[in-house]
């Protein structure tokens, strides 16, 4: 090995060239030989985090950034709505795309890592992947030019325009490439990650990263809900739901409806034991009493739930208020139903509002009406019932969380 290898830690990332500390942390590997430019025939790839900063990797078959020794117009790509099925669980759910013209001037090679930040914002990648946030690296020769944190700017979910909103780092070296940026500089963990290769030419490579884990998995004692006698149900970020009869091994289980991305999960209790409701982005909420059973619509009365493509969590009812279902949006507001026939209406409309923001991530119930929400930089809030106010939870001076942008879920 060189003497730089020899001093590299590789257990510690650093945005170096040097690519050894990515070994174990690799979130998964493309097609070889789908595209014919092997300088974006992606490979492998991965995303970590450590120290409050978002990492990144690629390795393409042939030279990362190459570009085209004359610059020429021609056409550049970005990705389309098409999706194929990931792979099983608990693989990372992982996708290849294909794309639509976007006219560009460059003999430069682009790296776009494009991030599903606030859920159903954005430019939309594919029916579960919408991203709000990019990661921006071009390059010549080998070499990167520039780098940059971006912003979704455009009018629509099909408009491709991004403006410069913070800094990044990026090192670039053979058929590799690593990144980072400041975890602060983002409301919260990206949802999805978008790996998009395009070369000075009309070719590009992509893949997703939905997920390494699950992103919900409901057992008896996770807070969200369910008994011994439940089965123990999963959702990951691609939308796709399972179930173990056995306690070990998962069964994929239907959706409601495709076309859908499916965000959270939670189990009922008491007189609703057995009962899994499954929350869709756009606010509707499904349930099934079994893993083999079919699924029901739940809260389809009037009124219906608000508009929206950011609902991001679910939590149901215990005790006194089994069959109680709660709902959460990212920009704070909380809708309940209180059993399948019945509409929506608000919770926790009373005064104090809820602090403003998009960044509300997580919801759980403590059975006695009390529901408590999550904001990804780790602050609570909790109503007592529908028509009180809201009131920040864990808010003593000593023992406060570590500031941070990557909290991610809350239990009651």
């Amino acid at each position: 090995l060189p003497p730089r290898y020899l001093l590299a830690d590789p257990n510690r990332l650093a945005v170096d060239g040097l690519f050894i500390d990515w070994q174990d942390r690799l979130a998964g590997s493309d097609v070889a030989g789908d595209v014919e430019n092997a300088n974006i025939d992606l490979r492998d790839y991965g995303e970590a985090v450590q120290e409050q900063q978002l990492f990144f990797y690629v390795n393409v078959a042939g030279e990362i950034l190459a570009g085209a020794e004359i610059p020429a117009e021609v056409p550049r790509h970005r990705p389309a709505e098409q999706m194929e099925t990931p792979p099983e669980v608990p693989e990372a759910a992982v996708t290849q795309q294909s794309q639509a013209p976007l006219p560009v001037e460059t003999g430069e090679d682009q790296v776009w890592v494009l991030l599903d930040v606030v859920p159903g914002a954005g430019y939309r990648v594919s029916p579960f992947v919408s991203a709000d946030y990019a990661l921006f690296i071009r390059g010549w020769t080998g070499k990167v030019l520039d780098q940059q944190l971006m912003r979704f700017s455009g009018d629509s979910s099909s408009d491709w325009s991004w403006s410069p909103y913070g800094t990044a780092e990026a090192a670039a070296g053979g058929s590799e490439l690593e990144a980072a940026l400041a975890l602060a500089d983002l409301p919260a963990l990206p949802r999805a990650i978008h790996f998009h290769l395009v070369d000075w030419a009309e070719q590009t490579d992509d893949a997703t990263v939905a997920s390494g884990e699950f992103e919900t998995v409901i057992l008896p004692d996770t807070g969200r809900g369910g008994d011994d006698d439940s089965d123990p149900f999963a959702i990951d970020l691609g939308g796709s739901i399972y179930y173990s009869s056995d306690g070990e091994n998962w069964e994929s289980k239907t959706a409601p409806a495709t076309g859908y991305h499916y965000v959270d999960v939670a189990a009922g209790s008491g007189s609703t034991a057995g009962y899994v409701y499954v929350l869709r982005s756009d606010g509707r909420v499904d349930f099934t009493q079994s893993g083999p059973d079919g699924w029901m619509r739940y809260g389809y009365g009037s009124d219906s739930i608000s508009s929206s493509d950011a609902y991001v969590g679910i939590a149901a009812g215990s005790g006194s208020t089994a069959g109680y279902v709660y709902v959460l949006r990212s920009d704070g507001n909380v809708y309940f139903t209180q059993n399948g026939p019945d509409g929506w209406v608000p919770y926790g409309y009373g005064s104090d509002s809820i602090p403003s923001s998009t960044g509300y991530i997580d919801i759980a119930a403590d059975g006695r009406g009390g529901v408590q929400v999550l904001r990804n930089d780790g602050k609570v809030y909790y109503t007592q019932s529908g028509p009180d106010g809201w009131v920040q939870y864990g808010y003593g001076s000593t023992n406060t969380l570590p500031t941070s942008n990557g909290w991610s879920s809350i239990a009651a």
